[in-house]
């Protein structure tokens, strides 16, 4: 005390110091693997990942939206909550160890939280009215006037892109608006089955685009460059059809025959289907659906589509009639396109012979010969149906009736 006075001793503790950095744990862990959205609500967003390894042992997890950490677990999942309906997040997740070490960030993965009851469709408005039918042999619109459909395709929405091709490097509105300058009324848009069920589980993606030529789509997902780019074809008068072109988010899934393949079954393709005419119902910009690009398959290989009365899986007439129906069962005006497959066998034969000259032969989803004997029954929307066999341009394939003596 002030006089001077001390007490007696306290009882002895022990400490001792960290190891240095020559010496101790210096090995961080491994970066978190499979970070995937593992479920949405109109208010979450929930992930899960493969767990880390260390030398001595893995504490814990932080989770970061860009830069910010927001949260950590010691398990291998984590919640965000408090979300607004339609938000989108992207995360990464990184793991430290007893000794302070911690991995590098994980890829980053996009989540989108649900729509609710009161969000409305993107693009959507009560007073549209340009669907169309079918009177005979015509495309007609709703007041019976026939329509002419000039179309191009625009791929990367089906590819591993995620997005439309061309953005890394060209303006997406500009794109847009030459195709109309230029007569194009209508544009194809290839899609993947895996996308619109990435789309339907909340996952979207942050695509590789120029945000120098395209500065409005700066932070934004897949999904949302997506729905703007609606919002320009309802600006210039384009309508849109949409074409699933594969299974899988695949640059040569269009090689693959059938729309089924490996975890995308046939039963998720029509999911797939009915989420996204669901989200547009109320849209007049979408106004066909290609129920899917090329179906095609030899006689000698497997799988292959075939055209028949079964519901075999392997049916394309069944799958084409069972999606067309789902789809009109959610938006009745949408136009459904069937195309064809590549072989049709001959009178008397069956789908089981492997005989080369027991076919008809085609290009891929251009064959329809068995229409006339096994024709979609899309009930009473058959207004809405319209065989469309697959063709190119003779810059693709020089087909015979693209030459002067064809007068077929």
């Amino acid at each position: 005390d002030a006089a001077g006075n001390t007490s007696p001793a306290s009882g002895s503790v022990t400490g001792t110091t960290q190891p240095s950095s020559t010496t101790g744990d210096t090995q961080a862990p491994t970066v978190p693997s499979n970070v995937m959205i593992s479920g949405t609500t109109s208010s979450s967003i929930s992930l899960s990942w493969t767990a880390s390894t260390d030398n001595v042992g893995v504490t814990g997890y932080d989770v970061y939206v860009g830069t910010s950490r927001i949260g950590s677990t010691t398990s291998t999942s984590f919640t965000e909550s408090g979300l607004a309906a339609n938000t989108s997040r992207t995360y990464s997740v990184r793991a430290e160890d007893a000794a302070g070490n911690v991995s590098a960030n994980s890829a980053g993965v996009t989540g989108t939280t649900k729509s609710d009851s009161t969000t409305p469709s993107p693009s959507g408005d009560a007073s549209n009215d340009d669907w169309l039918h079918v009177e005979g042999n015509k495309i007609v619109d709703a007041s019976g006037k026939p329509v002419w459909s000039t179309g191009a395709n625009w791929f990367g929405f089906n590819a591993g892109e995620r997005v439309f091709h061309g953005l890394w490097s060209g303006n997406m509105e500009q794109i847009t608006k030459s195709m109309a300058d230029r007569g194009i009324n209508t544009v194809r848009v290839p899609m993947s089955s895996q996308l619109l069920l990435e789309w339907k589980n909340g996952t979207t993606v942050m695509p590789n685009v120029n945000t120098a030529a395209n500065p409005e789509l700066t932070g934004k997902n897949n999904l949302q460059i997506w729905d703007m780019w609606l919002a320009m074809c309802k600006k210039y008068g384009i309508k849109v059809m949409i074409d699933v072109h594969s299974a899988e988010a695949d640059n040569s899934g269009h090689i693959y025959p059938v729309w089924y393949k490996g975890t995308v079954t046939t039963e998720q393709a029509l999911q797939a289907w009915e989420w996204l005419i669901t989200r547009y119902k109320n849209d007049d910009t979408i106004v066909m659906a290609d129920i899917k690009n090329e179906p095609h398959g030899k006689q000698s290989e497997n799988p292959r589509a075939k055209w028949d009365g079964s519901t075999d899986q392997d049916n394309f007439k069944n799958y084409c009639q069972v999606a067309g129906n789902r789809i009109l069962a959610i938006n009745p005006n949408m136009l459904i396109l069937c195309e064809g497959i590549e072989i049709y066998p001959k009178p008397g034969v069956s789908w089981t012979s492997t005989g080369l000259t027991d076919y008809y032969s085609n290009w891929w989803g251009g064959n329809l010969r068995g229409v006339r004997d096994f024709p979609v029954n899309l009930g009473a929307n058959q207004d809405q149906l319209v065989y469309s066999p697959h063709d190119y341009g003779p810059l693709v394939y020089e087909q015979p009736w693209f030459q002067k003596s064809f007068d077929k």
